[in-house]
């Protein structure tokens, strides 16, 4: 939430070789308002195209998209801890852990 009285929501995604899926997430995430103040993508040492799809995502989206690339599969709960880790270190105050498998609604 960019509301400097809001406190800071960061959205936290944790991927593994689903690019088409991650894209289709963060594309419903530039639609929300408010936004999330920040966006981690946890990549779980994803072989596919996932990184170029973060990369899109960070020169296009308004809020900052960490890029934190796991060394290996630390599967769901793996890559949401060190997503919720990274997320606290950058001073969250709100979390919103989602797989990237799903898009984002916003209110009517």
């Amino acid at each position: 939430m960019h509301d400097s009285g809001a406190a800071a929501l960061t959205l936290v995604i944790t991927t593994f070789n689903r690019s088409r899926y991650l894209q289709g997430l963060l594309e419903s995430v530039a639609a929300l308002d408010p936004a999330p103040e920040r966006i981690i993508v946890v990549d779980n040492a994803s072989t596919d195209d996932t990184q170029e799809t973060i990369a899109g995502a960070a020169a296009r989206l308004p809020m900052p998209v960490v890029n934190l690339r796991l060394p290996v599969n630390a599967g769901g709960a793996g890559g949401f801890a060190a997503g919720v880790e990274r997320a606290l270190t950058e001073g969250a105050s709100w979390l919103w852990v989602m797989d990237d498998d799903v898009v984002v609604l916003p209110a009517p």
